[in-house]
């Protein structure tokens, strides 16, 4: 049996509906076993790929090896995206699992409901960073101490110039392809060519005042953890470029930001951070509130105040 159907089929605009069925599998052998229930997706694409709607569906994926056994449960997915003139990808993705549960040497834990959804004005791999992510960090040993029991990530973008953003990416692209085979002394010409070859992108982007916003929550056996950020670059002037600037981090002056960190004591003393922590709270940039670390931080004119007490840049 083919281990993936594809389907397509076109109306008469030229439009496609798409279903993509991968069948349930079943594979054992010394090393382990993988059983997966199979998906099913059905998506609708515009003429020319411009636009792209739809979900895809999962039960369960189960895989064991002789150390780890990962129970996988209702994952779910749903995408609404367009291309701009630009040939950027805009628009919203979600994906979700309703369970996740491990089992190691290290121990065991099991999350319920982990959900990311990105909202963006530019080429998105936010979901593909998030899931490795969680995978990195959640299913880790390392995370293991923590036991999530529910995360919740989103992210947002807004006054994005896509002209801009696309130029950037183009020659990010290329300079990536050649920094491999350059030599160090290549690489800081090539660096140096990047900014200079790009500056009318870079003053566009900023003069279309961007701004982001992320919101993080995971709820784990020692208590809730929260965190917010935002950040915003406006005010730039019209009649400015950043070559005029002595230095990159002089475009502190336009940003405004602002970050709210909420995280249980007993999960900081899990960290390289718990062993700082007394230091942090004498310099101010650490509050404790009972059984939980606050942390404030609000950025504007230039100045950055943490937990109210004024902090110097360095610059």
């Amino acid at each position: 049996q083919a281990p993936m159907l594809l389907e397509t089929v076109m109306d008469y605009g030229g439009n496609y509906n798409v279903s993509v069925t991968v069948n349930p599998a079943k594979l054992e052998d010394a090393e382990g076993s993988l059983d997966f229930s199979g998906l099913k997706g059905e998506f609708k694409v515009a003429k020319g790929g411009t636009k792209v709607t739809g979900d895809a569906h999962a039960q369960s994926l189960s895989m064991n090896t002789k150390d780890t056994n990962l129970q996988f449960n209702n994952f779910s997915s749903a995408v609404d995206q367009s291309t701009n003139a630009h040939g950027l990808w805009i628009g919203k993705s979600d994906a979700k699992i309703e369970t996740i549960n491990a089992q190691t040497a290290m121990g065991e834990f099991s999350i319920n409901g982990v959900s990311m959804d990105a909202d963006t004005a530019e080429q998105n791999d936010t979901l593909n960073y998030l899931l490795n992510l969680v995978v990195a960090e959640v299913i880790s040993p390392e995370g293991f101490p923590l036991a999530p029991q529910s995360m919740n990530y989103q992210i947002k973008f807004t006054n994005i110039d896509s002209a801009a953003v696309a130029q950037l990416s183009e020659a990010l692209q290329e300079m990536q392809r050649q920094i491999p085979t350059n030599t160090p002394e290549q690489n800081e010409v090539l660096g140096q060519e990047f900014g200079m070859q790009n500056i009318g992108a870079i003053d566009q982007m900023l003069y279309a005042n961007p701004a982001m916003a992320q919101n993080l929550n995971i709820d784990t056996n020692q208590g809730p953890v929260k965190v917010d950020f935002n950040l915003d670059v406006s005010g730039f002037p019209q009649d400015q470029s950043v070559k005029e600037l002595m230095s990159p981090m002089e475009l502190v002056r336009y940003m405004t930001g602002s970050l709210d960190a909420k995280v249980p004591m007993a999960v900081i003393m899990m960290t390289p951070l718990g062993q700082q922590l007394q230091a942090y709270q004498q310099q101010g940039l650490v509050k404790v509130d009972g059984d939980t670390a606050q942390l404030q931080a609000n950025l504007k004119d230039g100045q950055l105040m943490v937990n109210d007490n004024p902090m110097p840049l360095p610059f």
